[in-house]
Order: C-alpha cells, then structure tokens, then sequence
C-alpha cells in the first residue's frame, strides 16, 4: 500500500473517500476528496481537501473543513483513486484506478506462519470488513480484477461472504482472486458456503510449497499439507478455479520438479501454476539466511519444473524474476507480476534492452538480489 505524508488542520478522525481534481465549484460529492495545487473557499464542497501548498488562507483554516497541506507527490494521486486520511497526515491509498494489482486487505490474523512470508501478520483476531465494505462502495465500478488478500481471508468466516457478495453487487464486471492457503477450504461446507455466494468470475490462489508434508509443513510452520490439498480438491469439487503459486526459496527450490509432477499427477484440474520469487520483507528477512538462495543457482531445477508443466499444456508463470538471469526458453513463461507502486529497476538495470519487458525487482529487494543482474 502505498502512502503519502502532509501536515493537517480539522483532522480529528479517519476519512475515507474518492480522488476528484480541479472539479468545478458547483460539483459536489459526499465521498469526494479535492487534491489540488490551489485550495480555496470554492472548494469546500468536498469531503477534505489534499494539497502540495504550504500556506493555508485563515478563511480555509477557519472553515473546520479537513485538510491535508505540504503533501509532496500530490501529483501521483488521480482521479477515481481511493484514500484514507489518518489524523496523524499519512494518506493510504487503497485503490488506484489505473492500476491492475488492487487489493482488497481484509485481516492481518492467520494460521500459518511462513518462514518467507512478506507480510505482517498475526495470531490475534483483525477484521476490516466494515472499512473494506465502504471501500468496495468507492471502487470504480469498470474496475478489472481485484484482489481480496491478509493475512488469511478465509479466517474471517461469514465476513469474507459479505465481502465478496459486496463485490458482486457493487463491482459486478470485475474478476475477484482470493489468496488463501487454502486449509479453510478443507471444511466442506465452508468450501460449499464460499461457493454459493455465487460470484461469476472468481479464482483462488493457493500455495503449495512441497510435493511431501515435510518439507511444506516446515516451510508454513504448520501441519497444513493436507488440509490445504483436501481444501483444493473441496473446491475442485464445486467446479471453482484454482491457481497453484509456488514461492522458490533455499528450503525447496530442488524439488521443483518433483512438485510439478506432483500437481500434474494430482492436481491436473489447476487452472494456472505460478513460480514465484521472493519479496525479503518481514518474516522473509528475518528468515533470510534459512530461505534466501540467488535465484541463478536454481534456474535449472526451475526450467525442468516448467517443462515438465508446459509439454503437459499446463498454463504455467514465472512471477517476480529478472530477464537476465532467466535461460531464454523461460522468457515467454515471465510476466510483470511486481505491483506498480512497489516496482523498482537498480542502477544495473539502465541500460538494458529489455527493461521494459523484465519485471524488475520489489522494492524491499533493491540490496538483497542476485549476483548476477546484468544489462542485456
């Protein structure tokens, strides 16, 4: 999630509303929040206002309308984009309407605890269904895909149903991909529950990070092998759409192709598998010298995994890898997988031929990457 800092005045509690830009003085949207270089009295109308000026005029000081000033990179929001405003200053910008990589984050609670995990999560209960139901209600409704992601979704029970029949009413032409791990799922009639909510285009992404229990249960720091593939096979049950997403680390990278194996043996109705590498943020750096492994010393195991899937016609991905370090038969299975407001080049990457079809590096990763980048 990206965010942006200002100073503030009237700012007593969080707001949540649209981007609207030089809107003229008569427009008025209960949800609108004006960013403009130029604030003044016609424009009011607004929710709050969000500008890069640093000098407020007293009759907008002493309007008590929320504003947030001296906010740098003002220029990034657009319209259409949703924020949050937090007394502190910080703006979070929960949706970009340009973008394609939107996120629904629904709770920081979750049951397993992976050793490469990027993401802050937690044992204890966290549930933001409310704030995401006024989110939804926010969102432009041609917005493509989004996702619905924590923590794990699946942990807020009938929530999670609210949730995406509130994307089914309000977002109706937009594609839902839940990341889950899928142990939820092994409960029959939560998989069933999940499934009459009737969603018209929704896909599950479930990691599987192991072909045996061992290895996948140490990984998630859980005994979840088993429930997560009876959760897949519940799903597949009700004819739902699964993509298997494997995170290559040091702890797995070697039976790649046994895993690939595994899913075409026993997985066969998988609609995508994605083989991805690692963001090095939280439980991942703290994990670093147990999972962190150059990404060039496994492209042969990677490469036999991939061909296994694809002489199979399994729609397979290689998400989060440089071009550079990739053998040239994988380049058609790479895709800029890496979200836009997290997306960095280094300085290796400048001169590269093919920057713009290489999707780069998250920006947690801009000191730990491979050895080997180099300009093609």
């Amino acid at each position: 999630m990206r965010s942006l800092l200002g100073h503030t005045i009237n700012a007593k509690e969080s707001l949540l509303g649209r981007i609207a830009l030089n809107s003229p003085w008569f427009f008025y949207d209960p949800n609108s929040i004006l960013a403009t270089n130029s604030p003044d009295r016609k424009t009011l109308r607004h929710l709050a206002i969000i500008t890069n000026a640093n000098n407020i005029s007293e009759s907008l000081t002493s309007s008590g309308k929320t504003i947030y000033y001296g906010v740098s990179r003002l220029n990034e929001l657009k319209a259409g984009d949703v924020v949050r405003l937090n007394p502190n200053g910080k703006i979070d910008v929960l949706y970009e309407r340009e973008s394609s990589h939107n996120v629904l984050f629904v709770t920081e609670q979750c049951n397993c605890s992976c050793l490469m995990c990027p993401q802050y999560t937690t044992s204890n209960k966290t549930d933001y269904t409310e704030q995401v139901l006024a989110l939804i209600r926010l969102i432009d409704p041609q917005t493509r895909t989004l996702g619905i992601t924590g923590g794990e979704p699946t942990l807020l029970g009938n929530n999670l149903f609210e949730i995406i029949k509130a994307c089914k009413q309000n977002l109706p032409n937009t594609a839902l991909q839940v990341l889950s791990n899928g142990i939820r799922f092994a409960d029959f009639e939560f998989a069933k529950n999940f499934v009459l909510v009737g969603h018209p285009d929704i896909q599950i992404g479930i990691p599987l990070y192991a072909d045996t229990d061992t290895e996948h249960n140490y990984i998630v720091q859980t005994n979840g092998f088993y429930k997560t593939l009876k959760g897949i096979q519940n799903l597949a049950l009700f004819k739902q759409r699964v993509e298997i997403r494997i995170v290559i680390t040091a702890l797995n990278y070697k039976r790649l192709p046994k895993l690939a194996e595994f899913i075409y043996r026993n997985l066969p109705f998988v609609i995508h598998i994605a083989f991805m590498g690692m963001e090095t943020k939280e439980l991942a750096k703290k994990n670093l010298n147990e999972v962190w492994i150059d990404p060039y010393e496994y492209q042969s195991y990677l490469s036999e995994a991939v061909e296994i899937l694809s002489l199979r016609k399994m729609n397979v991905s290689i998400y989060n890898h440089q071009l550079c370090l990739l053998p040239k038969a994988l380049w058609k299975y790479a895709s800029k997988s890496i979200s836009l407001w997290k997306n960095i080049y280094i300085d290796e990457c400048g001169s590269c031929t093919q920057k713009q079809l290489c999707g780069g590096f998250f920006a947690s990763c801009r000191n730990i990457h491979s050895k080997h980048i180099h300009a093609l």
